[in-house]
């Protein structure tokens, strides 16, 4: 008898999120950290060239969420990784429970 694992489990699944999950995250902290730099040089008013065209390229581009956004984004990101966690626990402790009945029933 052939046995075939499915070519996508939960786990597998979930593990791929958690790579877009961290990619969000990063995605999040450059957000911010980009926002405070900028908020911070108009605050000292250093308007340098160079700060000049990215202010205004900021202002001309599309608005980027702030930081209370970006925050929320990284609490909402994290909720969802730590129910990605429970799935592959749950896989685990599913497939360690199955083999136990395999392994009694040899027995």
């Amino acid at each position: 008898m052939d046995i075939k694992s499915p070519s996508f489990n939960a786990s597998s699944i979930a593990q791929n999120a958690f790579k877009q999950d961290e990619k969000a995250l990063t995605a999040y902290s450059d957000h911010i950290n980009a926002s405070l730099k900028q908020q911070n040089a108009i605050a000292k008013g250093e308007y340098l060239p160079e700060a000049r065209l990215n202010y205004q390229n900021y202002l001309e581009a599309e608005p980027v969420p702030g930081v209370e956004q970006n925050l929320l984004g990284i609490h909402m990101t994290e909720k969802h990784m730590l129910s990605l966690l429970k799935v592959i626990e749950t896989e685990k402790q599913t497939f360690e429970q199955s083999m136990g009945k395999i392994f009694d029933g040899w027995a």
